[in-house]
């Protein structure tokens, strides 16, 4: 009996293990008292796409997220698990696979990220404003101005 149910305690625990380390990014967008959960390696896009224009809150698990695909022109707060791993607390980084362009924005606060292809602001062209930006603990493969 005590076999058993050892047995069954110990797959359990394996199964939660397993789910809780899964290799699929996950992203959540936390607006008000609603928070929806996206999966995949486009997660990012889909939370930022469905966030309202102010206050969204968006957290990055570990892993890779494709980039946005649009300029950033909303206010919000993006959270990842961090720039690189930490082999302290077993945390891999979030890594998003491309350039994020601010173009026009206000409002935004981005934090433990690893940006694979810099940070694009401004445009040539235009006169567009970015205000209260802060970016702490993140890495970037450069930035430069369109």
């Amino acid at each position: 009996m005590k076999t058993l149910l050892f047995t069954v305690l110990a797959t359990v625990l394996a199964v939660s293990a397993k789910a809780q380390n899964s290799d699929k990014p996950i992203a959540t967008l936390e607006q008000g008292d609603s928070t929806q959960v996206f999966e995949g390696s486009n997660a990012f896009i889909n939370a930022y796409a469905a966030a309202a224009s102010t206050g969204a809150v968006i957290r990055l698990s570990s892993g890779t997220f494709l980039p946005l695909t649009t300029e950033v022109s909303k206010s919000f707060s993006l959270y990842g698990a961090g720039f690189e791993n930490d082999s302290i607390t077993a945390t891999n980084a979030t890594y998003v696979s491309g350039k994020l362009a601010l173009i026009s924005c206000s409002n935004v606060y981005i934090e433990g990220i690893r940006f694979s292809g810099g940070i694009l602001y401004g445009d040539y062209n235009s006169n567009y404003n970015i205000t209260n930006l802060t970016v702490r603990r993140c890495r970037f493969n450069g930035i430069s101005s369109n």
